[in-house]
């Protein structure tokens, strides 16, 4: 009776304890899984954050080089660009130094043939005339 009760209390406590003791220490050892698991993830994290470093660099590098070589390409397209023009100018030079040499020596040829006939005649003032064109002919042959 009395001691029944007293019994039954002491029994329902052992058991309470029982399942409260064997709570907290299925607790503790969640937290100790717990525990180790954010070392592991934590440990992860930091590798892979170094991985990513060296990879940023690795990348920036690459992303210098190509910038680099990429000037380097502006640069030779802009000499090729300028050497193209002053080959063009040197083409048009040409063409046009050849039509002043056509034109030149036709203007020659002109000159003699006026001259021969003018000294073939036998008038004083063609003479002068012949003389004169003698004159203008040295000048454009030393031009």
């Amino acid at each position: 009776t009395a001691w029944f009760y007293l019994l039954c209390a002491g029994l329902t406590l052992s058991v309470l304890l029982g399942v409260y003791t064997w709570r907290v220490s299925f607790l503790e050892r969640k937290q100790r899984q717990l525990q180790v698991i954010q070392q592991r993830l934590e440990d992860e994290v930091r590798v892979r954050t170094g991985d990513l470093r060296e990879r940023t660099a690795l990348l920036e590098k690459e992303i210098e080089e190509r910038k680099q070589a990429e000037r380097q390409v502006e640069q030779a397209q802009h000499k090729l660009m300028e050497a193209s023009r002053l080959a063009g100018m040197a083409e048009v030079a040409t063409g046009v130094l050849h039509n002043v040499g056509n034109v030149l020596n036709s203007v020659n040829i002109s000159t003699s043939v006026v001259t021969d006939r003018v000294r073939g005649l036998k008038v004083p003032t063609v003479a002068r005339v012949a003389q004169l064109f003698a004159g203008w002919e040295a000048a454009i042959l030393s031009a």
